[in-house]
């Protein structure tokens, strides 16, 4: 467990230190619970290190800050006003640099969700990338590490094609999962529409879909990055360009950095490669 220090406030709310956050919660959270919160939301940064992958780009530190925030809410009515965002239980803000969650769902459950932590501390750590990228490689990024992550703050990227596979069905609705035959695929979003997106537009598609179909653009941005990382020739050193260009501050390579990573890639051959490729790992999907 990491080292947590709780600091007084006057204002009620609660502020525990760790190494790299300051944890802000409206109500009182047992030391214990703080120290395995605490001791997930660390990991994440040496976990992304370890990939061979230029992918740690976190926030720069105020003048007056030398941790992150991250804010925990008791409710699900503060959590809502605070975040703004419909259908969320964590929430990361490039404007604020900071992360948001719910306290039931992370400190008082039986079993916290820690996979969506882990997700969110993704974000924060490619806040410098994803500033400037669409949504699906922040999207696919976060998810790639929430399906890698088990147990005590450990992360298995050997066993990813499984790793994927079971957090995908998941998400399936409890009657699709029983009555779900051989045959049946997981419909996912057009992939040529999901990578133009930028966060504000994919909030706003994931608002219009039924619950249980929010979480198809996530797993179709999953393994648009699982492609580049483990099955495209090359598809590393393109994406370590592509993040070169994103943070060169130079706008011109910003904003034609998309185009040069998908300039020979032809989308509905991609679709099909990855319709047969996920087939063969027992996960059956389809695009539109």
């Amino acid at each position: 467990m990491s080292k947590v220090v709780e600091v007084s406030t006057n204002d009620g709310s609660q502020i525990y230190r760790g190494k790299f956050f300051q944890f802000i919660s409206d109500s009182e959270i047992k030391t214990n619970d703080m120290r395995r919160f605490a001791a997930t939301a660390e990991s994440v940064h040496y976990a992304l290190k370890k990939l061979p992958l230029n992918l740690v780009h976190p926030p720069r530190f105020d003048l007056d800050r030398d941790t992150h925030s991250i804010y925990i809410y008791a409710d699900i009515a503060t959590y809502d006003k605070a975040v703004g965002v419909k259908h969320s239980a964590g929430y990361y803000s490039k404007f604020h640099r900071s992360v948001y969650l719910r306290k039931d769902l992370f400190i008082t459950a039986t079993k916290p969700n820690y996979k969506l932590l882990v997700h969110e501390l993704t974000h924060l750590n490619m806040h410098g990338i994803i500033r400037y990228s669409n949504a699906w490689f922040s999207e696919g990024n976060a998810e790639y590490m929430a399906s890698s992550f088990f147990n005590n703050s450990s992360y298995n990227f050997s066993t990813m094609t499984a790793n994927i596979r079971k957090r995908a069905l998941s998400f399936l609705p409890p009657n699709e999962k029983k009555t779900k035959k051989k045959d049946e695929s997981i419909l996912l979003p057009n992939l040529k529409a999901l990578i133009t997106l930028d966060d504000p537009h994919w909030i706003k598609h994931n608002n219009k879909l039924a619950p249980e179909n929010r979480y198809r653009p996530y797993l179709a941005a999953l393994i648009t990055v699982h492609y580049f990382y483990h099955i495209a020739p090359n598809g590393r050193e393109k994406i370590n360009r592509y993040i070169s260009d994103l943070t060169s501050g130079n706008k011109k390579l910003r904003a034609t950095a998309q185009q040069r990573l998908f300039q020979d890639i032809n989308l509905s051959e991609l679709e099909t490669k990855l319709t047969t490729y996920w087939k063969k790992k027992g996960l059956r999907i389809s695009f539109p």
